[in-house]
C-alpha cells in the first residue's frame, strides 16, 4: 500500500479545484501531476524510498505538493512549523534525521526544477506498518516530541473518522490551524483529498479579522477551529454567513459559555472533537449544543484509571487510557517517552483527566499535570476558568498550580480583561468563592494582556508557571 495512492483513489475522475492558496489554485489532476513531478525531482536529487524529508513551509500549495511527492517516492514526510525559531527548526530536522529540507529558502528553486521534470511513473509500494509521517506535539508541556504515523494508521484515520466520512466533493473546507499541526494536517489536507473537497490554504497569521474575511470570501461549508478562535469571532459574523457552515472545535477544551454565545449569535452549533497528535480522534459530540465529548469511537477501547493504574468506578474522574488502531507507534528516537506512553498490556496514556456520565459521554477535566491537588481534594482548573469567563468583565482566563519555594502548591489565575474593564482581585476571589467554593479561590490573580498559546491556539500553561511571568 501507499497512503498517497489510497487517498487519491476516489478522485480519479475529479477535475475540480483541490486547493486555493494566497497565489493560485490547483485542480486534482494538476495536483497529482505536480506531486509526481516533485517526486521525480527528489529522486534526481538522490532521495530514496524510506528517506526522511522535512517540510518547513507555510500553508500553501507547494507544502501539499511536497508532502504528496515525498509519499509518491516512498519517503517519510516531516511537517515542521516554519515560524519556529531557526534554532528549533534545525534541532527538529536533526532529530528526525532529515536528508533534505524543503523550506522557504529553497522552495522556489526546487519547484523551478519540478516544472522541467517529467512525472514519476510508478508509485513506490510500502508495507502497511512503514513510517509515513511525523509531526511534533504542540508543546503545551514545553517538550515537543516527534510523533510517528504509518501508512496504515493514516489510512485507518481517514477512512473511519466522522468528519472525513461526511465530507463530499461539493464541500469547501477552511481550517485556520496550520498544516504542520495534526489538527491542521488531518482536516485541511488528508481528509479533503480523500473526499475530493476543496480546501483553503492561508499562509498568514490567524487574526480574527483575517479569519472573518476568509470566511466571507471563501464561503466554507465546513469550518474547523480551536475554542479561542470561536470566542474571538463571536459578534463578528452574520447568521447568513455562518448558516451554511458546519462548525467543529478541537485542540482545547470548549467552554460552555463560548458554545452558548456562538449558538446565540449565529444560530449554529459546534461539533466538539477530542483527539491529539498521538491518538488522532478518540471521541466527538455531534449534537453541537453541549460540551461533553460524546462516547468514544468504534476504533478505540477506553478505560479510566487512578494514579496506581486501577480502573475507577463509573462516573468518577481518572486518567484516560486508550487502545486502538489509530494510536501512534511512538515518539521518534525517544524510547523513554514512548515507554512512558504505553503500558505492558498495550494501553496508551492520554494524560487527560476525564469521567464518564450515565450515557458514557466523556467529560474532559483537563491535563493530568494541570489538575490541582488541594487539601480538600482535586480541583479542575478548567472548572474555575469556565466560572471566571462567565464574568462580564473577563475575556479570557487561565488557572494553574504554582509551587512556592517550599514546594507547596497554590492556585493562581491569569486574567485577560475585556476592553476598558476595571477589575479588582478581591472582587474575583469573592465571585469564585460564591460559585464554586473556598477551596477553588485563587491565592493570586494576575491581570495580563494575553495568554501564551501554541500556534494552533492551545493554552501553554507551563509558560504561566515560569518565574518571568
Amino acid at each position: 500500500m501507499n497512503i498517497v495512492d489510497l487517498i487519491f483513489s476516489r478522485n480519479q475522475t475529479n477535475s475540480h479545484t483541490a486547493f486555493y492558496d494566497d497565489k493560485r489554485h490547483i485542480s486534482y489532476p494538476e495536483l497529482i501531476t505536480e506531486s509526481k513531478k516533485l517526486a521525480n525531482t527528489l529522486k534526481n536529487k538522490g532521495v530514496k524510498s524510506g528517506d526522511h524529508v522535512s517540510i518547513v513551509l507555510p500553508d500553501c500549495i507547494e507544502n501539499v505538493v511536497s508532502l504528496l511527492g515525498v509519499w509518491y517516492l516512498g519517503g517519510v514526510a516531516i511537517l515542521i512549523n516554519p515560524r519556529d525559531p531557526e534554532k528549533v527548526i534545525k534541532e527538529q530536522c536533526e532529530l528526525v534525521d532529515s536528508i533534505l529540507t524543503i523550506d522557504e529558502q529553497n522552495c522556489e528553486r526546487i519547484f523551478a526544477d519540478v516544472s522541467n521534470t517529467s512525472p514519476l511513473e510508478t508509485v513506490t509500494v510500502k508495507n502497511n506498518d512503514d513510517l509515513a509521517l511525523m509531526y511534533f506535539t504542540s508543546g503545551t508541556t514545553g517538550h515537543a516530541k516527534a510523533v510517528m504515523h504509518t501508512h496504515q494508521t493514516l489510512y485507518d484515520f481517514v477512512s473511519t473518522t466522522y468528519f472525513a466520512k461526511i465530507m463530499t466533493p461539493t464541500d469547501r473546507i477552511y481550517v485556520p490551524p496550520k498544516a504542520f499541526s495534526a489538527y491542521g494536517f488531518m482536516c485541511k489536507i488528508l481528509c479533503p483529498i480523500w473526499s475530493g473537497s476543496t480546501a483553503l490554504l492561508d499562509s498568514e497569521l490567524n487574526t480574527p479579522h483575517r479569519i472573518k474575511n476568509n470566511i466571507e470570501s471563501f464561503k466554507p461549508t465546513m469550518f474547523f477551529a480551536v475554542p479561542v478562535l470561536f470566542a474571538q469571532l463571536i459578534g463578528k459574523l452574520s447568521q447568513d454567513v455562518v448558516r451554511p457552515m458546519r462548525c467543529f472545535s478541537a485542540g482545547d477544551i470548549l467552554p460552555q459559555k463560548i458554545l452558548d454565545k456562538w449558538i446565540e449569535t449565529t444560530g449554529q452549533g459546534i461539533v466538539n472533537i477530542y483527539g491529539s497528535t498521538e491518538f488522532q480522534v478518540i471521541a466527538y459530540n455531534k449534537t453541537g449544543t453541549t460540551t461533553h465529548l460524546g462516547p468514544h469511537t468504534d476504533e478505540y477501547e477506553i478505560r479510566i484509571v487512578d494514579e496506581n493504574n486501577n480502573v475507577v468506578q463509573h462516573g468518577l474522574p481518572g486518567r484516560l487510557q486508550v487502545r486502538g488502531k489509530l494510536v501512534t507507534t511512538g515518539y521518534y528516537k525517544d524510547e523513554y517517552w514512548t515507554n512512558q506512553m504505553f503500558t505492558e498490556d498495550g494501553w496508551a496514556h492520554t494524560n487527560d483527566v476525564v469521567y464518564l456520565d450515565e450515557d458514557n459521554n466523556i467529560h474532559h477535566l483537563g491535563r493530568f499535570n494541570d489538575v490541582i491537588k488541594t487539601a480538600k481534594g482535586w480541583v479542575n482548573p478548567t472548572e474555575i476558568e469556565n466560572v471566571l469567563v462567565l464574568h462580564e468583565k473577563i475575556e479570557q482566563a487561565a488557572v494553574v498550580n504554582i509551587e512556592d519555594s517550599l514546594g507547596i502548591g497554590h492556585i493562581e489565575a491569569f486574567i485577560v480583561p475585556t476592553s476598558q474593564a476595571q477589575l479588582e482581585s478581591n472582587e474575583l476571589k469573592a465571585y469564585t468563592k460564591n460559585i464554586i467554593g473556598k477551596h477553588a479561590v485563587p491565592s493570586k490573580i494576575h491581570f495580563v494582556e494575553f495568554l501564551p498559546r501554541t500556534t494552533t491556539g492551545k493554552l501553554q500553561r507551563h509558560k504561566l508557571r515560569e518565574p518571568a511571568l
